[in-house]
């Protein structure tokens, strides 16, 4: 025998099966006719309930459509008031932190400040037959 699927929509209908099925024969099973009439009430309710959580659903779908466009307004605005902080107080204050916005970073180091023939820089060695090192055996030949 298969598995009976246990989902709610499968149950229900299981239960419109039996009592379309056995409305007809219950003068052949008469102690049947109360939970067979039990049974067409709780199809009933069911029905109802099923009907207004399709309701529901629909109200839902609306509410959230809602909410997130409401969500996108107040992103927008949000970023213009922190764009308008950051234009009045500058963007790597730390006074942004309190408005819940993060500073930019300050930088160590500015962009091209660092001198290309510094010993310290591991980037570029200062000794040539290490640059030659670099280049790999296919490269040599």
């Amino acid at each position: 025998m298969a598995q009976e699927r246990k989902a709610l929509g499968d149950r229900i209908q299981r239960w419109r099966v039996v009592t379309a099925n056995l409305r007809p024969d219950l003068e052949r099973f008469p102690q049947l006719e109360g939970n067979v009439a039990d049974l067409e009430g709780m199809y009933a309710e069911a029905a109802s309930l099923i009907s207004e959580l399709a309701l529901l659903r629909g109200r839902l779908q609306s509410a959230t459509a809602r909410l997130r466009a409401l969500a996108r307004r107040g992103d927008m605005t949000r970023t213009r008031i922190g764009a308008g902080l950051r234009a009045a107080l500058g963007y790597e204050s730390t006074i942004l932190v309190r408005y819940g916005f993060r500073p930019r970073r300050e930088r160590l180091v500015e962009a091209g400040a660092a001198d290309p023939a510094d010993p310290a820089d591991p980037a570029d060695p200062a000794d040539p037959a290490e640059r030659a090192g670099d280049l790999g055996d296919s490269e040599l030949s």
